[in-house]
């Protein structure tokens, strides 16, 4: 994954110095776990300060929520 002025693009190549799980990728995709959140509990193997940066833009989104009344 590549990310550039807010936007990403998946490419060949690349270092993998960071390393996400699929549970972990999954929580920033839907913005359930922010990128700061995930580094802070080591979530994020090998990110730096601007990798988080980087993946706090590339996965900017509110907290989902559900309305639903019983």
């Amino acid at each position: 994954l590549q990310v550039s002025d807010r936007a990403a693009a998946l490419v060949p190549g690349g270092s993998g110095r960071v390393t996400i799980d699929i549970g972990t990728l999954s929580c920033l995709y839907t913005g359930f776990v922010t990128a700061t959140a995930a580094a802070h509990a080591g979530r994020l193997a090998g990110a730096t300060a601007d990798d988080v940066l980087a993946l706090t833009d590339a996965f900017c989104a509110p907290m989902p929520f559900l309305r639903d009344y019983f």
